[in-house]
């Protein structure tokens, strides 16, 4: 029992140097309070914040990457412009205000949606719940922030989409691999011809209890597999010329859970190559971890974990370091600040291309062959 002990503590600490090395020593720290801050209960909050217009933003969903990502994020560019937070479970949403200096908690989001004060949510909460909280909010006239997935299912995406199309809000999504530096210079170098991606991803090993695995939340293709089909997305449609006819195969090499282990192919009229690997067979020792392959015209890239990318133009070989490891997390999070809002047909069509990717899973088909435009004009 001691030496258990010891290693899960040796283990923790490898966890630790490794993370500050990844992240530095703020982020790591923000993290290890993060770890904290999900287990914390009867928390006591001090109501002695004063609202101020500067303490603008709302969160929904003061979970994990609440804490340690977008409320971390906010306070490191802006200050603490957090005013108000909101969760289904008190103590997270006390732990949070207190850390980040809100002048209100809640577990009734109608309270935050009714306070004039708040002028821009993000919504962080579990997937199932993104589409009818971006939803309301736009209906109260907040601006948004939608962390993935934006919907769960073609009925939200539907009601989303229409919701978005009709209100004059501000709506921003939480995909962050398009902000990434390696991703931007890649799109610097983007021609009409062909792009074959390839990404390899190894994402956590879930016990079977986790929440992720609740039919009601969407699948890993929903809650994992989203980021590289919208990153996918955003890489073809940084071209002049746009694909309208695409052809996806998935295969499932895991008979227990069909949405571990599996392998997703698109190809477009344009001879697009996509494939996107999910591999969940051990629990990656630092997180999610992903290789990156890209090849259009005489450019070719390798994106290792967001930390490395090499990048041959012809004969030009430049090799980047990114020390902090970047994925594009914070400017992703900067987006309402930074007024570098992507174009929201993007993500309508990533979206629906999960969807669809989505409903293969769960009814067990291999192929389909749609045109994006006819489909989605049909939806809507």
């Amino acid at each position: 029992m001691i030496k258990d002990k010891l290693d899960s503590n040796s283990s923790k600490i490898k966890k630790v140097l490794k993370y500050t090395y990844m992240y530095g020593a703020s982020r790591t720290l923000i993290k290890v309070k993060g770890h904290y801050h999900m287990q914390k209960e009867h928390e006591i909050f001090s109501k002695n914040i004063i609202k101020t217009k500067e303490k603008k933003v709302g969160i929904i969903g003061c979970g994990n990457h609440a804490f340690t990502d977008i409320a971390y994020f906010l306070r490191k560019n802006r200050g603490n412009i957090v005013g108000s937070s909101m969760d289904i479970d008190e103590n997270k949403a006390i732990s949070l205000a207190k850390e980040y200096k809100a002048y209100h908690y809640s577990t009734d989001v109608s309270k935050m949606l009714k306070d004039e004060n708040i002028k821009l949510i993000y919504i962080v909460s579990n997937h199932a719940t993104h589409t009818p909280y971006a939803i309301d909010a736009l209906k109260n006239n907040k601006d948004v922030f939608i962390e993935k997935p934006i919907s769960i299912n073609m009925e939200q995406y539907v009601d989303l989409v229409k919701a978005v199309r009709s209100s004059k809000n501000s709506v921003y999504a939480g995909y962050n691999r398009p902000f990434s530096p390696a991703i931007k210079e890649i799109r610097e170098h983007i021609s009409n011809s062909s792009i074959t991606l390839n990404c390899f991803i190894v994402g956590h090993k879930l016990p079977d209890d986790h929440w992720y695995r609740k039919p009601s939340e969407g699948s890993r293709v929903v809650g994992n597999l989203g980021h590289w089909i919208d990153l996918s997305v955003h890489l073809i449609m940084s071209r002049e010329l746009l694909p309208k006819s695409f052809e996806i195969t998935l295969l499932s090499a895991n008979k227990k859970h069909k949405d571990d282990d599996f392998v997703v192919t698109i190809k477009t009229e344009f001879d697009d190559l996509i494939v996107l690997t999910f591999s969940t067979r051990s629990d990656p020792f630092e997180g999610v971890m992903e290789n990156i392959n890209f090849q259009n015209e005489n450019i070719i890239a390798n994106i290792e974990n967001f930390t490395k990318m090499t990048i041959w133009n012809d004969t030009q070989k430049s090799i980047k370091k990114y020390i902090p490891k970047d994925a594009g997390h914070e400017n992703s999070v900067l987006q309402p600040f930074n007024k570098n809002k992507r174009d929201w047909r993007e993500l309508e069509w990533s979206t629906f291309i999960m969807l669809k990717i989505e409903e293969m899973l769960q009814n067990n088909i291999k192929n389909i062959n749609f045109n994006i435009e006819d489909e989605i004009d049909k939806l809507i």
